[in-house]
């Protein structure tokens, strides 16, 4: 078995290489580290894998995997692409084109309510009249939620606000999410599946410039995020390449 030197046998010539591969070898399992904790964009995954496709033996062992969870994210795109059309009609059905937007994503799909849709200036409790309306979108979502997860945020303009129940908009923005999750919840949508934001005026479609601006910027924004299924699988195939990596690292020592 090779006898490994003592640093003071070594030639002190020699002692910066010694040093720069213990710099090396650290800076590998560090970003090793950062990688394996680190949140997964299915999309950005799949790039990142063809990139490490630089030996003959790796790509015969991954391809079929990185093929598989490309068939996946296809599906899954596929049905986003299916939710944006029944929510688009919805929408124009219901003439809410001005009060309700819907935006497709890679991996999601956002739609925008308007505040003045929902509620009065200054209150959380929404308005009766919404909840029929509300309703209908739980209605197109309600068979997909077992794998996927929903965020609802809360927007305000710049308009300070000081009430004993809403000392700032923070209160306000985040109580109106909930208003609306606690009403999608009573329509069979599973509130374990939600996670609710305020996020105040601080992030705004357009500049508070204005009162129509202030209006765009009053709003709150459901976000479907689908098939976790598809992430779960990307996590399995990143947990294999990580450990592969570590093995190559530690034979390299």
């Amino acid at each position: 078995m090779k006898k490994f030197q003592r640093y003071e046998d070594v030639d002190p010539s020699q002692m910066f290489y010694v040093s720069w591969g213990d710099l090396v070898a650290l800076l590998l399992v560090f970003f090793i580290y950062l990688y394996s904790i680190s949140e997964i964009d299915v999309t950005k995954f799949l790039e990142a894998t063809e990139s490490f496709r630089t030996q003959h033996k790796f790509e015969f062992e991954n391809k079929n995997l990185s093929d598989d969870l490309s068939n996946r994210l296809q599906a899954e795109q596929d049905q986003l692409k299916y939710l944006h059309g029944r929510v688009q009609f919805l929408i124009e059905e219901e003439e809410l084109d001005s009060l309700v937007s819907v935006d497709l994503y890679t991996d999601r799909l956002e739609i925008d309510f308007k505040g003045a849709l929902l509620f009065l200036p200054g209150e959380a409790a929404l308005k009766s009249s919404v909840s029929p309306i509300l309703r209908q979108f739980t209605d197109i979502l309600v068979d997909i939620q077992k794998d996927s997860t929903f965020v609802v945020e809360g927007h305000s303009d710049d308009t300070p606000i000081s009430t004993k129940e809403f000392p700032s908009n923070w209160e306000l923005s985040t109580a109106r999410a909930a208003a609306v999750l606690k009403t999608l919840s009573a329509y069979n949508l599973d509130e374990s599946k939600f996670s609710v934001i305020g996020y105040g005026p601080y992030k705004p479609l357009v500049p508070n410039s204005s009162e129509s601006n202030r209006a765009k910027n009053r709003r709150v924004k459901f976000i479907l995020k689908a098939n976790l299924q598809t992430k779960k699988y990307a996590s399995k195939i990143r947990k294999k390449q990580t450990q592969r990596w570590r093995d190559n690292a530690s034979q390299t020592k």
